[in-house]
This record gives structure tokens, C-alpha cells and sequence, in this order.
């Protein structure tokens, strides 16, 4: 939750407003994230058997980065890298001329 319910206020009546003008079919909406993918083991909680050890195989790796664009009528668009994704990348996958 935002630390101040005013700018939490705020970004939720914004938000409403595109998806009613997507609602509208005025604007195309997409909701976007990136993560990147790679081999080394992520467990931060589990559980055994007192007896048994448990271990999870990893290998430090550079691995991909996926961009993802995603509508509420689940069109999705995405584009993998093995490059930083930043700003430029961002741009780039929009079509936005500068």
C-alpha cells in the first residue's frame, strides 16, 4: 500500500480514468513488467523432513531479460534480451519515435 493515502487516492482515480477511456475503446491500455530469467536457485522458504537434506542445484548465469505488455482482453506483446532493459529499451519496443 502507498505510504500516503493522498497520492494512493490520486493514482487510483487516474488509473480508473484510462480504463474507462480503454472501456471506451478511446485509448489501447496495456499493463507492462520485465524480469529477468536466469538459473541460479530462488527458494526463500520450504520445507523436509527432519532426516533429509534438501538442496536446490543452481549455476550463476546471464540470463535473458523479457518485456511483456499485457491488456485486459489478453492481448499480450513481449520481447526478450540480453540486454539492460531501461528507458530506451522500453521506447524502443513501443514504436515511440523521438
Amino acid at each position: 500500500m502507498e505510504s500516503c493515502p493522498t497520492t494512493y487516492q490520486h493514482k487510483i482515480e487516474c488509473l480508473s480514468e484510462l480504463e474507462d477511456l480503454s472501456e471506451r475503446k478511446l485509448i489501447d491500455l496495456y499493463y507492462a513488467d520485465e524480469t529477468r530469467v536466469n538459473m541460479e536457485g530462488y527458494v526463500p522458504y520450504g520445507w523436509q523432513f527432519a532426516d533429509e537434506d534438501v538442496f536446490v542445484p543452481c549455476e550463476k548465469s546471464q540470463g535473458p531479460n523479457c518485456f511483456g505488455l499485457l491488456s485486459r482482453n489478453n492481448e499480450f506483446h513481449f520481447s526478450t534480451t540480453r540486454s539492460t532493459i531501461d528507458s530506451q529499451f522500453v521506447i524502443d519496443q513501443l514504436g515511440v519515435s523521438e
